[in-house]
């Protein structure tokens, strides 16, 4: 749920890749893209999971030497202060390029013990913390929706949520998916002579029709690949992936969806 901070933050911006549904999401999207080139937006042929949108997204990247890193958000979350949380963005953007493994994950202080949320589970600590700049740790492990009673222990041990707002250099992420996901990877990069020229749908919808589904997170939970930023403080976090949550959140800021309004 991007506000209006989070959408001038995307426009104002050199370049971005959104890799986006057809027309049935179009009335939803459109105004956050407004101000992006139409060359920066990939329009999916079909739903395919996030790996592929991510990947695709990241071929086109690659072609652009001088984008050398890519934020990744989800966008069924709620962000209470997207301002804060943009400024933590940028602070990995920079930690970045100095960590030998160039990918950070941005976790989220967990505020209850969320048994339906992601968690991370930290390993040892890789740099210190600066004003206004969290430590960055590395990953001891994923648990995604963990028993009730494990989500208890994580939360009383400040294990923070896992917000799934990766920062990476473009290349550090194709070299993952390289790993991770060799057949995918390799079926993908195929089209890459046809990128950013007229047979670029084309090749792109026959990709689709025959690749298989699969989101990114499921895809690189084994992984244990990346670096944990410290949690961004001062931000509010709410995962919308449940019709409860949302409508939860809605209740929280006080605002109604449309369909509600308007009856």
């Amino acid at each position: 749920m991007l506000t209006r901070s989070a959408s001038e933050y995307f426009s104002n911006n050199s370049f971005v890749v959104a890799a986006l549904g057809r027309t049935a999401q179009e009335q939803f999207y459109s105004p956050v893209i407004s101000e992006t080139p139409l060359g920066n937006v990939v329009i999916q042929r079909a739903n395919r999971g996030t790996a592929a949108a991510i990947l695709i997204g990241l071929l086109r990247l690659s072609h652009i030497r001088r984008i050398s890193t890519v934020a990744i958000f989800p966008l069924d979350h709620y962000l209470g202060n997207d301002v804060a949380f943009m400024r933590h963005v940028d602070a990995a953007i920079s930690a970045v390029s100095s960590l030998p493994v160039k990918i950070v994950l941005l976790g989220i202080p967990a505020v209850r013990p969320e048994h339906d949320y992601g968690w991370i589970e930290p390993a040892e600590q890789l740099t210190q913390a600066g004003p206004g700049v969290e430590p960055i740790f590395r990953i001891g492990h994923f648990w995604e929706k963990p028993h009730p009673h494990i989500a208890v222990d994580f939360w009383l041990r400040g294990l923070p949520w896992n917000s799934f707002v990766i920062v990476a250099e473009v290349g550090a992420l194709l070299r993952l998916f390289a790993r991770i996901t060799p057949q995918r990877y390799c079926s993908f990069s195929v089209i890459m002579p046809l990128l950013y020229t007229p047979f670029e749908n084309n090749g792109i919808a026959r990709l689709y029709a025959g690749t298989p589904s699969e989101n990114f997170s499921e895809a690189i939970s084994g992984g244990l690949f990346v670096k944990a930023r410290g949690a961004p403080t001062g931000v509010e976090f709410h995962d919308l992936g449940e019709p409860s949550r949302l409508m939860a959140t809605w209740a929280k800021i006080e605002k109604q969806p449309r369909y509600l309004t308007e009856q």
